[in-house]
């Protein structure tokens, strides 16, 4: 067995909920309600999926690409989640269509994504960040039957520093 570790970063007044899914009790930061709402690069609007990233420096980095402010990035928390490396499927960069990386997200990666979540082939789908292509961002598909065998620790308060997103001359 080989675990890996993702990160889920999100907004302090999501962080201490919990719910219950299929019988398991989560934080409600692992239903995919967000995604579900609002659709994301893998995900159409009613297709709930979480997405966590492969280290703590690319979460901090796919939460400020969506911030529009840098007063906003002091009220984060963050989430580990473990998992054993037979839980994932994974997709690689020759696999994905031309446009993976357009922005806004393209239909194509959207179809990808919600037919993974149907299928339900595996519980996590790894899949290159848009924004460091060579490091993972971790798929989860929270009505997956095994989503009991993830291992999520938190929340931990994660202020993100707000240099981070000032702009510079």
């Amino acid at each position: 067995m080989t675990d890996i570790t993702a990160v889920r970063i999100i907004q302090n007044q999501l962080a201490s909920k919990t719910e219950v899914i299929n019988g398991i009790k989560v934080p409600a930061a692992f239903t995919g309600e967000g995604s579900r709402k609002f659709g994301g690069r893998w995900n159409s609007i009613g297709t709930p999926i979480v997405y966590t990233a492969g280290t703590q420096s690319l979460a901090i980095l796919e939460v400020v690409v969506h911030v529009e402010s840098e007063r906003l990035l002091e009220h984060y928390s963050l989430f580990e989640v473990s998992f054993d490396q037979s839980l994932v499927l994974e997709l690689s960069l020759d696999s994905l269509p031309e446009d993976w990386q357009s922005d806004p997200a393209a239909e194509s990666t959207k179809v990808i994504g919600d037919q993974w979540v149907k299928q339900a082939d595996s519980l996590i789908l790894q899949v290159p960040s848009t924004i460091v292509s060579d490091t993972p961002n971790y798929i989860i598909n929270p009505y997956h039957p095994n989503l009991n065998k993830l291992n999520i620790i938190g929340p931990i308060p994660y202020p993100i520093d707000p240099r981070i997103k000032q702009t510079r001359s």
